[in-house]
């Protein structure tokens, strides 16, 4: 569902400089289902990249082992990264369930 809504303000990040890049962690036919038929039929407009062994959830402290509500992959997160590489700004979910508002990226983007 936040894949869609991201499609949707997609014009709204790119007018203010951004660029957006979703990362999954499965595989490329996991429990979410086959990614690549996922992608053609909604026509994301920006890459959802396959993150199968975990290495960027481990590397941005995401990575959700085991817990009441997940098992091996990662918390629902969002960061924005500037131009310099610089991290400014972090959302990590307690739960699945549990996501940012696109309204509060578009603001932290505004500012910067």
């Amino acid at each position: 569902m936040q894949l869609a809504q991201l499609a949707s303000a997609y014009q709204e990040f790119k007018k203010l400089g951004a660029e957006l890049i979703s990362v999954a962690a499965q595989t490329p036919k996991g429990l979410m289902g086959d990614v690549e038929k996922y992608t053609a039929k909604t026509k994301l407009p920006f890459p959802l990249l396959l993150d199968t062994g975990r290495a960027a959830c481990k590397a941005y402290g995401v990575h959700h082992l085991i817990g009441l509500d997940a098992l091996n992959i990662a918390r629902p997160s969002a960061f924005i990264i500037d131009r310099d590489g610089k991290i400014r700004f972090i959302f990590v979910s307690r739960s699945q369930k549990e996501r940012v508002e696109i309204g509060e990226l578009l603001e932290v983007l505004k500012k910067l």
